[in-house]
């Protein structure tokens, strides 16, 4: 299923198993990894600013990558491609059906994939939503919704020039009256 921010949409592409993303206003399609095919096995994408959530199982990751440390290559992991920086990430996290607002990824992971109960409802056989906090940035540099905060610094210190000014000016004058 395609997803689109502002005029980038992410896909993937059926011919390869690989997520592509499609730059409307250029007309450019860029494969997200490297080489002809990309980074095979990323499916099913979410896009935020700059950056594509995905799910990999992980044998198609370097012809099978144990990317989270468990001890096995048949897990479904969570990764994201950065597409200014063109860098691709591994979370190590087991999910699938990734999406992505600001700098937050929610997910599906089934218990069985991680032998956990991990909503704790003594059993382990539910599919839970689960969240984490990717490294902002998030599609570039991060900066206060709030521009008065940018100016703040600025502003203060214009107010301390101005008092010094001040205070000089009014001594330089009671000096002169006396």
């Amino acid at each position: 299923m395609p997803s689109l921010y502002g005029d980038i949409i992410a896909f993937v592409d059926p011919n390869y198993l690989t997520t592509k993303y499609y730059n409307i206003s250029s007309g450019k399609v860029s494969t997200i990894g490297s080489g002809a095919s990309g980074a095979p096995g990323c499916n099913r994408p979410s896009i935020y600013r700059n950056i594509i959530v995905f799910s990999t199982n992980e044998t198609m990751i370097d012809g099978g990558t144990d990317v989270n440390g468990d001890g096995d290559m048949k897990d479904m992991v969570v990764r994201y491609y950065h597409t200014t920086k063109h860098t691709l990430f591994n979370t190590g996290e087991i999910g699938d059906f990734p999406s992505i607002y600001g700098n937050t990824v929610i997910f599906h992971t089934y218990e069985p994939w991680v032998d956990t109960d991990l909503n704790n409802d003594g059993d382990t056989d539910d599919w839970v939503i689960r969240f984490m906090q990717i490294s902002p940035p998030v599609g570039g540099i991060w900066l206060p919704v709030n521009k008065l905060e940018l100016l703040a610094p600025y502003i203060g210190l214009t107010i301390l020039l101005a008092v010094a000014v001040t205070t000089v000016v009014i001594v330089k004058l009671k000096k002169k009256k006396q």
